[in-house]
């Protein structure tokens, strides 16, 4: 009789498509890089061939927030308003991060927001 296996803890993979600009795209928890690849074709429809995955330790506790994902590791989300690339510049105000629960997340540039907010 063979002892059932463990099943593995899920690890953060961050997950690129090979064609174009190599742009982060998501971060998936999966016990193995196959795995993570899997799972981002369910949920982005991405071909599985066409994917890399990338081991991220540093994100095994949690995904960082949206902020900390421009700030530290120069990723970029697209503004909600303009549709322009919002990212971290030290020369600007830091982008406004709408909401964080879903992903992509909903962020916006400084200036889009407040011009949004006080139009009617």
């Amino acid at each position: 009789m063979t002892a059932a296996a463990k099943p593995r803890p899920d690890r953060a993979y961050l997950l690129r498509y090979r064609d174009g600009d190599m742009e982060p795209c998501a971060i998936v928890y999966a016990p193995t890089a196959r795995d993570a690849r899997r799972q981002f074709h369910a949920i982005d429809g991405a071909e599985y061939m066409r994917t890399d995955a990338e081991r991220k330790p540093e994100f095994d506790a949690g995904v960082p927030s949206a902020l900390d994902l421009m700030a530290k590791h120069g990723w970029w989300f697209t503004c909600r308003h303009c549709g322009d690339p919002a990212t971290f510049r030290e020369s600007e105000p830091s982008p406004v991060v709408l909401d964080d629960r879903a992903w992509p997340p909903t962020v916006a540039h400084a200036a889009c927001h407040a011009k949004a907010e006080v139009s009617p």
